[in-house]
């Protein structure tokens, strides 16, 4: 509870990466139950600021399941603000995900499982800002068994990203009430392909006026 991790970044001695350049995060939730991460700073990570899913080698039914991760600051970081693999019922809450800068896919949030389901996901009150990729991004690949389902994404500040929300192959997910400004790509609308069973409406494309 509390607390900042600061990364070494600006002090990495990685020199030119052959093989994986995605590692180095300041919070890896893997495999985990009964998690709540709260009021913590993360910082200038090599890759994530956090990642919560479950690692390949531990197989198919490792998801991890009932994460928390309340008013934590994950601000520029080389990779992700916050990556989203196999998990079955997360909240992020009142969080930040700033200033994403340097490897793709560079998001302030990116829900991304290689294979197995991610679900039952609520992202409420957060702020997704000043990113290089996308506010937040929810993209199953479809060459493996990745699922992305049941995903709400409520009253978030996301602006100056990308796009504000980049949305593929996704189903029975909705997001509503966000302020979406100042986002670079498709008229801060949220960009969907191959969703089924999904809201996306209404947003307000304008800064709130009070803010966390």
């Amino acid at each position: 509870m509390g607390g900042k991790i600061i990364g070494e970044w600006s002090d990495h001695l990685g020199g030119t990466c052959t093989g994986n350049c995605e590692q180095g995060f300041g919070i890896a939730i893997y495999s985990c139950n009964n998690i709540k991460v709260t009021r913590s700073i993360i910082r200038n990570c090599w890759g994530d600021g956090i990642t919560v899913g479950a690692r390949a080698a531990d197989g198919a039914t490792a998801t991890s399941q009932i994460i928390t991760l309340h008013k934590v600051i994950c601000d520029s970081n080389r990779r992700q603000g916050l990556t989203i693999g196999y998990v079955d019922s997360l909240i992020v809450d009142s969080c930040k995900f700033t200033r994403t800068t340097g490897t793709k896919p560079k998001d302030g949030i990116d829900i991304e499982p290689d294979n197995g389901t991610a679900q039952r996901v609520y992202i409420k009150n957060c702020e997704m800002a000043y990113n290089d990729g996308n506010g937040i991004e929810m993209n199953a690949k479809t060459n493996g068994t990745a699922v992305i389902k049941k995903i709400y994404a409520y009253n978030n500040y996301i602006h100056h990203n990308a796009y504000s929300a980049y949305v593929q192959h996704v189903q029975e997910s909705e997001m509503k009430n966000n302020y979406l400004t100042q986002n670079r790509f498709y008229g801060n609308r949220i960009y969907t392909v191959d969703t089924s069973n999904c809201v996306f409406t209404p947003n307000t494309f304008a800064a709130p006026s009070v803010w966390w």
